[in-house]
């Protein structure tokens, strides 16, 4: 049994984004190294994972409250409410489905009325599987997403596949370092980093899922 106590930072993660993008996937596949073929429920407002990153070059475990929002609009009011407080946010869209990309300036605005001016925000296009052999069902361009990114200072390590687990630890772990990075000078103000926590309080009523991941092994 994992021990939840056993890190130094923690830090808070929102996944946002349309609805059947694969943000729970992709999520699971972070957390759990797990990947379900079937089509999952819809997530009713908003549920919570974990996984703790270990920094190898600074010998420090952060856990990575992650948090799984709703796509729905009939959700908006309960998921928005949960913004507040995360150092890092994830925008996932389904590079299959054009009005997915197209919704993303709908998802920026809401996170950037909502978190922290110094949230870490990266772009996460999924469902790079679907277009293997089939370049025909690719409905956003390579360039379209990196100019996307460019213009509104999003972490872009390139697109993703949940199912083959294609980018996806490597960019999520790339932005809990962005994270810890951006955050030095308030981790300067703390004694000792195994003393004392950076503490982003999390419900503790929706799903859990757990693993360990290490950057920089």
């Amino acid at each position: 049994m994992e021990d939840e106590d056993d890190y130094d930072y923690k830090m808070k993660i929102i996944f946002t984004g349309d609805m059947g993008v694969g943000k729970t996937k992709i999520i699971q596949r972070y957390t759990r190294k797990m990947y379900y073929e079937k089509d999952m429920p819809a997530t009713i407002g908003v549920e919570f994972h974990w996984k703790r990153v270990y920094l190898k070059d600074e010998d420090v475990k952060i856990k990575a409250l992650i948090w799984d929002t709703s796509g729905s609009e009939r959700y908006r009011a309960v998921t928005v409410g949960h913004y507040r407080d995360s150092l890092g946010a994830v925008l996932v869209f389904d590079i299959t489905d054009a009005n997915t990309f197209e919704s993303l300036d709908f998802w920026l605005k809401d996170l950037k009325r909502s978190v922290r001016k110094e949230c870490v925000m990266a772009l996460l296009p999924n469902k790079i599987d679907l277009i293997s052999g089939n370049s025909e069902k690719r409905q956003v361009s390579e360039e379209q997403i990196v100019e996307f990114a460019k213009k509104n200072g999003l972490l872009y390590l390139g697109e993703c596949s949940a199912k083959d687990d294609i980018n996806v630890t490597e960019t999520l772990d790339q932005l809990v370092f962005e994270i810890k990075e951006k955050q030095k000078f308030n981790l300067h103000m703390i004694n000792s980093i195994s003393n004392e926590r950076v503490t982003l309080q999390a419900e503790n009523k929706f799903m859990c899922g757990s693993s360990d991941s290490c950057f920089g092994c």
